[in-house]
């Protein structure tokens, strides 16, 4: 290590702090949110049960970063959820119980006095090991710069209390994607990743409505390990340590559409306390470059912030992922408020990598554009005249509220 002090010195600034919340915030995904139990701004006098080994301050050091640097000795504790929770319920009136979710029969108890029953989960990824299962296992053990994950069973924790509260609030701490049996016994998902030092004021902003979650997907979460494109030992984990790469450019949601297998949670995908609409598209091409134009407004009455995503579709002759993301914009809006975006996209967005040239190659042809705001979700339509080819309309109206 030719720095040691960027792993051993203290770096925590009021700056830094203000950054990390803000980055913990934006970055984190609504996926559920059923009869607008978020966020809880309305009321007061409530009683609000925490529950889970990952809300605590000694969990949350194991929940708040993946195993790795982010665990360097010069990294300050992070604000555990139950911290942030308990200040931000003090401010409105609202008592706060908290049981560690390790006896069943103390979850049950705490969550049936609650109006709301907040389970925070967690599971630990590290750089040195690959996962064997989407269940999560409980908060990392950290020692230096590897962690290991507690064994937990989370989902057990879930379904307790989603059991003793109808209203109940799902909290994941995790790097990636997790199993979710529970999913239709809950009213709300935040999923905040590893939500760093500022981690319980983050999901307390973000539960008290005092922020709006903006964060989409950057990756399909599946329903089961078997939707994954590996489907055999050669693809993962490999025969006499070698493994064989087959996919090609199907991974990710590119497998999911080529193959119609209906993901848990879409790529892109991301909820909001407001609700968005994208209407009056546009495309023009020209020389070198593409221009994707809309129309995006908030429809709800809430501020917040979208994410616009425009997807391209290449010539079935070329043998490309049903679509592939080319360009994206987040948007801030008022209620009511509308704005237009342009996403420009130059010529790699229509290119595709040939092995023969060994380079990226642009095709002449007529290219499908759509937009919205997850990969499954696209309600704008379009189309790129390339390399002077002749395509008729080049958009479709359409609009999508969510």
């Amino acid at each position: 290590m030719t720095q040691p002090d960027a792993y051993l010195n203290q770096a925590d600034t009021p700056a830094d702090r203000a950054l990390a919340r803000e980055m913990s915030e934006q970055s984190t995904v609504l996926l559920k949110n059923q009869d607008k139990l978020l966020p809880l701004d309305n009321g007061t006098g409530r009683t609000i049960a925490v529950i889970g080994t990952a809300a605590n301050p000694a969990g949350a050091a194991g929940a708040s970063g993946g195993g790795g640097s982010s665990h360097g000795t010069g990294v300050p504790s992070p604000v555990s959820p139950l911290e942030g929770i308990e200040n931000m319920a003090a401010t409105r009136g609202d008592r706060v119980l908290y049981a560690d979710g390790t006896s069943g029969a103390d979850a049950t108890a705490v969550a049936k006095q609650a109006d709301v029953a907040i389970v925070v989960i967690a599971d630990s990824e590290s750089e040195g090991n690959d996962r064997t299962t989407l269940d999560a296992g409980g908060p990392g053990v950290c020692v230096s710069v590897g962690c290991s994950g507690t064994g937990q069973n989370e989902n057990a924790l879930v379904q307790t209390v989603a059991a003793a509260n109808p209203n109940t609030v799902v909290v994941i701490d995790a790097g990636a994607p997790i199993s979710m049996p529970w999913l239709g016994s809950v009213k709300s998902i935040l999923d905040a990743w590893y939500p760093g030092v500022e981690n319980g004021n983050a999901i307390a902003d973000l539960i008290y409505g005092i922020s709006d979650p903006s964060g989409h997907l950057p990756q399909t979460f599946p329903r089961s390990l078997a939707d994954m494109p590996t489907k055999t030992p050669a693809q993962y984990p490999g025969i006499n340590d070698n493994e064989t790469y087959t996919e090609g450019p199907f991974i990710g949601y590119r497998y999911f559409d080529a193959h119609n297998v209906t993901p848990l949670f879409p790529f892109g995908f991301g909820l909001s306390y407001t609700t968005f609409g994208f209407s009056r598209p546009k495309v023009r091409s020209r020389a070198r470059t593409t221009d994707v134009t809309y129309t995006i407004t908030n429809t709800g009455q809430r501020e917040g912030a979208d994410v616009g995503q425009v997807y391209v579709a290449f010539p079935a002759r070329l043998g490309e992922p049903p679509r592939q993301l080319k360009g994206f914009e987040k948007t801030d809006l008022q209620p009511g408020e509308s704005q237009r975006v342009t996403i420009h996209l130059d010529a790699r967005a229509f290119s595709w990598w040939s092995p023969a040239r060994q380079g990226w190659v642009e095709s002449r042809g007529c290219y499908g554009i759509s937009v919205g705001d997850s990969s499954r979700s696209r309600p704008l339509t379009g189309t790129a005249a390339i390399g002077g080819a002749r395509c008729g309309a080049n958009t479709r109206r359409q609009s999508r509220r969510r």
